[in-house]
């Protein structure tokens, strides 16, 4: 079973296709079209080897209360 990251992960990359945006956008429109794919490509990356019980439920995982 996906832990709930995995799964907000996939829906992204569903939402943002790996696809070049169109030239015809303007600079500012196709910079952040391109920054939503990589943000999408570097959590991919990061996820990828890590099985649910290896991602902390913490933001603060070193912090011991």
């Amino acid at each position: 079973m996906d832990s709930p990251l995995h799964v907000l992960v996939n829906q992204l990359i569903l939402a943002f296709p790996d696809t070049y945006p169109s030239i015809s956008l303007s600079e500012k429109e196709f910079a952040f079209r391109a920054g939503q794919v990589d943000i999408c490509r570097r959590l991919n990356t990061a996820l990828k080897g890590f099985s649910p019980l290896d991602i902390p439920t913490s933001p603060y995982p070193h912090d011991h209360v």
